[in-house]
């Protein structure tokens, strides 16, 4: 069975080193051509999403900015399928804030979810025990870390567990 070419492969290098100029240190990608009234020659390309990417409309396809600047630069699709920002800003699209990942390592560098309320991704105050408990989540799988007394203690379990299964640094600190 053959593997489904990437939006990105059939679109094609060339076309997009024909449409942008990518600045690594920026991480902007610069239209080189006007498109009448869809692009202008030497503005910032795309428009930022509610979700926090740059998407840009290219020969009818909505592209991620992310995605386009590291085929851009590399010259090939990431391995692992997805591309990531370290940092966790999903606009900063510089050369450095891009790596390659399979999409369970993506998840290993989540930001923090807008309702967690202790302050520390996986420790939530367990009412019904009256302790604070830590858990982790990995392949979809939640993982008990166990009950705790005392809050710093359910952080410390909850970031062995993550060093020991190798979260990235940046893991629900943002």
């Amino acid at each position: 069975m053959k593997q489904k070419l990437d939006i990105l492969e059939i679109i094609g290098l060339a076309r997009l080193h024909e449409l942008f100029s990518y600045y690594p240190n920026s991480g902007q990608l610069i239209w080189k051509i006007d498109l009448g009234g869809m692009a202008k020659a030497g503005v910032v390309a795309g428009n930022l999403k509610r979700v926090g990417y740059r998407q840009i409309k290219v020969d009818g396809k909505n592209l991620y900015a992310h995605r386009i600047a590291f085929y851009m630069f590399h010259g090939r699709l990431p391995v692992g399928g997805q591309v990531d920002h370290l940092n966790g800003s999903k606009a900063d699209n510089r050369v450095e804030n891009l790596w390659e990942v399979t999409n369970r390592e993506k998840g290993k560098n989540k930001k923090k979810p807008k309702n967690n309320a202790s302050g520390v991704v996986g420790v939530s105050w367990a009412a019904r025990a009256a302790q604070w408990v830590a858990k982790i989540q990995v392949d979809g799988n939640y993982k008990h870390l166990g009950y705790f007394d005392d809050f710093d203690e359910a952080v410390k379990a909850r970031k062995a567990a993550e060093k020991d299964l190798g979260f990235h640094h940046n893991h629900g600190k943002r």
